[in-house]
């Protein structure tokens, strides 16, 4: 076992009890940590600093000595548990015994728009981890400035959006929390326009004059996977903007939608 770490073989230890509960938004929150799992997502968090406790299977700290390494340099508490301790506090049906206890990220809405962003994403009362994630994730791959996640909108430090960001997390600044009016006010002001989906508009993504609104300093505002945006979102919009679907279904999946919307201005296609 390496020097100075804590060895786990009870699943009825007091940490594993205290990992299990951070599944809970409200202690997530409490405690200011959140759980990541996975290489990927561990050797990010790790990379950049974020990890309190790493633990490791003894097969894991074997085959992944960089991650040890990682965790010692940046003085993480590196804990080596059993495969049954590894179930017991992991978050997939098949645990890679790879599990990080990192520190909350995100900025908050002033601190994000003093870096003068000039492409946004908001998902405004986005339920499904997994899209959100994968938004993030996507919103990274772009090069994008920052995703705010309005009131309502699922934690992005839940463990399943965590791992659909696949790392990106901890490098795409994320904004939490506040009401819709609130930050499509702050955008208007720092001369960002908010831009929604919306199928019934008549600007369609890839004409000119979306490519010409996506030429200045700009936000996506993006809705609820069943309920789209209410009209009071889509009203305090500067623009809305529909996807052209010329075949036979009449929606997309979320994290669909948004890539095409985010790579509109990558491509300007």
């Amino acid at each position: 076992m390496p020097s100075g770490s804590v060895q786990i073989t009870s699943i009825a230890s007091p940490r594993v009890s205290s990992i299990r509960k951070l599944q809970q938004r409200r202690h997530r929150d409490d405690r200011g940590v959140f759980v990541v799992e996975g290489y990927a997502s561990v050797e990010a968090a790790l990379a950049h600093g974020h990890v309190r406790e790493l633990w490791l299977t003894e097969a894991a700290t074997a085959d992944h000595a960089d991650l040890v390494e990682l965790a010692q340099k940046h003085r993480s508490l590196l804990i080596v548990m059993t495969e049954a301790v590894s179930v017991a506090v992991g978050r997939t049906q098949s645990p890679p015994g790879i599990i990080a206890v990192a520190d909350q990220v995100g900025i908050s809405l002033q601190a994000l728009l003093l870096r003068a962003p000039r492409r946004l994403v908001i998902l405004h009362e986005v339920n499904d981890p997994g899209n959100a994630g994968t938004i993030v994730r996507t919103a990274d791959a772009a090069g994008y400035d920052g995703v705010i996640f309005t009131a309502g909108s699922v934690d992005p430090m839940n463990e399943k959006c965590v791992r659909a960001t696949a790392g990106s997390i901890f490098t795409m600044p994320v904004c939490v929390g506040g009401k819709l009016t609130e930050i499509s006010d702050a955008l208007t002001q720092a001369e960002i326009s908010v831009l929604a989906t919306d199928p019934l508009s008549h600007l369609l993504l890839g004409s000119a004059q979306v490519r010409q609104l996506l030429s200045a300093p700009f936000a996506w505002l993006l809705g609820n996977e069943a309920r789209g945006l209410e009209q009071s979102a889509v009203a305090s919009a500067a623009a809305t903007v529909a996807i052209p679907m010329p075949g036979n279904t009449e929606s997309l999946n979320l994290a669909v939608a948004a890539g095409l919307c985010i790579y509109a201005d990558v491509w300007q296609v």
